[in-house]
């Protein structure tokens, strides 16, 4: 649910409304009564702007940090993680 202030009301509240907005969501601001600006959290800013890059992002900026001689010796470190033998049966 988002909470309606008024300019001067966030004048004066504006440490209670920033903990408001980390918490339970969006403060919207008004002038005169009319709308002018959504107090957010940084977590939610982040999700609306599209700044957040998914996984398959991350993986290939961690792949492209990578050198080559960053890789030299990995065959050796994985062998034995996954098991040989056939998955189960399954029955679809």
């Amino acid at each position: 649910m988002v909470r309606h202030f008024s300019v001067a009301e966030a004048r004066n509240r504006l440490t209670k409304l920033i903990h408001q907005a980390e918490e339970d969501g969006p403060v919207r601001i008004s002038r005169r009564g009319k709308p002018v600006v959504v107090l957010v959290s940084e977590r939610d800013y982040v999700k609306i702007s599209g700044d957040a890059s998914g996984f398959s992002e991350a993986a290939e900026a961690f792949r492209l940090s990578l050198s080559p001689e960053d890789l030299v010796g990995i065959g050796d470190a994985l062998k034995g993680l996954r098991s040989k033998e056939h998955g189960r049966k399954v029955t679809l």
